[in-house]
């Protein structure tokens, strides 16, 4: 299941998204193919410790997701698919 989700991320309807999309500002509205995939197996790994997600953000000014995980979680996700604890 995970490696058909993987692979149609890939093939990714962002990239097309980007590519209808004309002007800086409004490309920036999605996050990269990078960050989606990263999001969706940290949510897995973090579901998989019983830890509920209360806030998935993707913030347009900084490029970044942000991941609001059980209590005291959070998890900052790059443009290039690098993320990190807060």
């Amino acid at each position: 299941m995970w490696a058909t989700l993987i692979r149609e991320l890939q093939r990714s309807q962002f990239d097309s998204i980007y590519e209808e999309v004309g002007n800086r500002e409004e490309k920036n509205t999605i996050p990269t193919t990078a960050q989606a995939m990263i999001c969706l197996e940290l949510s897995q790994q973090l579901t998989r410790y019983y830890l509920p997600i209360h806030l998935v953000s993707f913030d347009r000014h900084s490029l970044q997701v942000y991941i609001l995980a059980g209590e005291e979680t959070e998890i900052l996700i790059n443009p290039n698919g690098n993320w990190r604890f807060l």
